[in-house]
This record gives C-alpha cells, structure tokens and sequence, in this order.
C-alpha cells in the first residue's frame, strides 16, 4: 500500500514559519537602519553650522552671531556664488568629500574678496593656491604663530595634532603660520585665500584648544558678513564626471563578447538534446480511498487526532467554500458565519466545529468528524432540496 500525505493547514503554517521570521527581522533591521540613519544626519556633517555635534561648527559660528557677524548659510554652490558676491562676505568653505572640481573653486574665489578654505584637497590647492601641498600630521606639540597676519597673532599658538600645509613649491607671496619641526604649516595665507590645515580649528570639541578659537574667529570675523558653505552631492559637476564607457578599459567589452559567444557554444556542444515527449504509464495506480485509509491509520498509530481533525476540517471547509461561492482562501470564520447564516444555525456551535473544536478521545473524534459529515449534508441539503415526492396512482380526478 502506498501512502500520499497531503500538509494540513497547521503544516504549511509550519513550513513557511522561517520565512515569515525572516522577513520580520529584514523589516526590523531596516527601521534600525532608518533610525540609525536619522540619528547620524541630527548630529549633523562634519563643521555643520547647526550642528552641536563634536565634529560640527555651531560654537564658532554663534560666537561670531553674537558679535555682530551677518552669518548665511549656502545650499548650494550658485547659493554660495550668489550670497558671497551680493553681501561682499567672507566665504567659508570645507569640502570633505572632494565634490567640488578646479573650475568650481575658481569661481568661488573669484566671488569673494576673502576666501577661507579648512582642511583643502589636492584639487583646491591646485586650483587656488599653486605650489601648496598637503604635508602630514604634525605631533602635538603647541605651535607658535611666527608671522604678522593679525588673527595668527591674536592666537598666539596652536595646540594638539594638526594636520599641516608645505609652502616650499608655493607660486606667488603667501605666508605661513604656526609651523611644525619640518617647516611645514597649520595656516597658510595667500592673500584672498587662507588656508587652514586642519578642521579641528573650527569643530566644537575643540575649539577651546590652544588658540584655535582666537584663529577661527579672526578669519571668518573680518568681516560684516560670512557665507557658510558646504557643497553638497549636487554641486558635483555631471559634465566633469567620466562615463562608465571612459573609465572601462578597451579590453573588458571584447572579453565580454567572447565570453558569451563561447558559453554559447559549449551550451550546444554539452548541452542535453530532448526528443519527443513520449507518454508512459504510471508504475501504480493510487485509489483516493486507500490514501484515506493509509492516512487513518497513520494518526491511529500516533494518537494524533489534532492532525486527523484538521484534515477533516480541511476538506469540510474547502467544500463548503465551493458550495457557498467564497473561494478557497476564505477564512474559516468567515466560512463558518456563512455556513450558519444559510441553515440559520447555532453560530458559536458551528464556530466551534469547524475551527475551536479539539477532540479529547478517539470518540471525540468520531463524534466531530460525523457533525462535520452532518453540518455538510445541511448545507448540500438547503442549497439542492429534495424534489417533491409524486402523487399515489388514482388520486388524480
């Protein structure tokens, strides 16, 4: 006897019980990663002029609010072009990222007659300062100003690990302050440009090092107003940016075809050649009661009447749903009230048949599974009434 096992409902709950678990930690990791997300852009980027952030700005640029300075802060690159060019303001700008290309930083140089660039990449010093390079980090040791630009002497000194400029290629008069023991320097000033080395001179957590506070707010406080600006993914130049076709090499899109080409050809040299569908008789032949018996006594030998009952209670709903036209993904309560409401029926006792039911003993079972016989016959019986019985011969007039 061969035995066919068809998955009950509590079953297929079972089996795609991981994936729902799965998908529940997918959608919980991705709110984490939302609230993650959120908590970082509240801290602010790097030298924010609202950020209260360690690495933010706000303590410099409200130092200089409270002393008169009009301080704006730009959007965008043409915002920081148009602000610094109306207001004749300072323009202060950190470019973390490298966004900005060697055209761009001409332009905001040429829009304002003081530009202060923290922390400047290769590109900027190429652009606006000629010769200036990046030189390491210096150690800690504090830094005396050593030259006669008046925010430097106002500071007096620097302290802590900086980064430094190098001056020894510079074209034009440009003047270095606070140098390290290699001659290399944390400000460099070429006239409308200053250069400071490193972003700690202006972040919030440490500010109140050394002079760094007095250095901030000489360059930025020079004048009445003071555009702040950090450029942003969208100042990023499309015409400047290469292709995918101009940064792939010339060899990749031939290799590429000769690689389809060859896959190809093994797939019809290797490949399986499938001839016509050739019908063949199954090796037996199943009777659908033999299953049901083979069933049966499976959950007889195991004592398991819940799974026994759901079976029952699958193939009773199933069919009910077909006579009452719900589909086959009705809910059972749903089956349940429409069964009641058809044969005007005890509600809670057919609810409790069909879904909350849970039999105790084997004669529990066979109970249940005849009310559920019975329940089905009611149905068939309302929906399909018996015809009229015919009259007895000779009672006709």
């Amino acid at each position: 006897m061969t035995l066919t096992l068809t998955p009950t409902v509590r079953q297929s709950f079972r089996r795609r019980r991981i994936w729902i678990v799965f998908a529940l930690l997918a959608i919980a990791a991705a709110v984490a990663t939302l609230l993650i997300q959120n908590a970082f852009s509240a801290a602010g980027r790097p030298l924010a002029a609202d950020s209260p952030a360690p690495g933010g700005a706000q303590a410099v640029v409200e130092v200089l609010r409270d002393q008169g300075v009009d301080v704006t802060v730009a959007s965008s690159l043409d915002d920081a072009v148009t602000r610094a060019e109306a207001t004749d303001a300072t323009l202060f700008v950190h470019d973390g990222d490298a966004l900005l290309d060697g055209r761009q930083w001409s332009l905001l140089a040429d829009s304002t007659p003081r530009l202060v660039v923290a922390a400047p990449g290769f590109t900027a010093l190429r652009a606006i300062a000629p010769g200036v390079a990046t030189a390491g980090v210096a150690d800690d040791t504090p830094r005396p100003a050593q030259c006669d630009i008046p925010a430097a002497t106002r500071a007096e000194s620097l302290s802590g690990a900086l980064r430094s400029l190098s001056t020894s290629e510079a074209e034009g008069d440009v003047v270095g302050c606070f140098p390290d023991d290699d001659g290399a320097f944390a400000l460099v000033d070429a006239g409308d440009v200053a250069l400071v080395s490193d972003t700690a001179v202006f972040a919030n957590e440490s500010i109140v090092d050394g002079g760094s506070a007095a250095l901030a707010l000489g360059l930025l406080g020079e004048r009445d107003h003071l555009v702040w600006y950090l450029p942003v993914i969208s100042d990023v130049d499309a015409d400047t940016a290469p292709t995918l076709a101009e940064i792939t090499p010339g060899w990749v899109s031939p290799a590429i075809t000769l690689l389809i080409v060859a896959t190809i050809a093994a797939g019809v040299w290797r490949g399986r050649r499938f001839g016509p569908l050739v019908a063949e008789d199954l090796p037996v032949v199943v009777r659908a009661s033999e299953t049901m018996e083979g069933r049966a006594r499976l959950y007889a030998r195991t004592s398991d009447r819940g799974h026994a009952l759901d079976a029952l209670r699958a193939g009773t709903l199933g069919r009910l749903a077909r006579h009452l036209g719900l589909g086959a993904t009705a809910p059972a309560r749903e089956i349940a009230d429409a069964t009641a409401g058809l044969i005007d029926g005890d509600r809670a006792a057919i609810h409790a048949l069909l879904v909350d039911a849970s039999p105790l003993t084997d004669r529990d079972l066979v109970t249940t599974a005849r009310d559920l016989h019975d329940l089905e016959q009611r149905v068939t019986d309302t929906l399909r009434p018996r015809t009229m019985p015919t009259e007895p011969e000779g009672t006709r007039p």
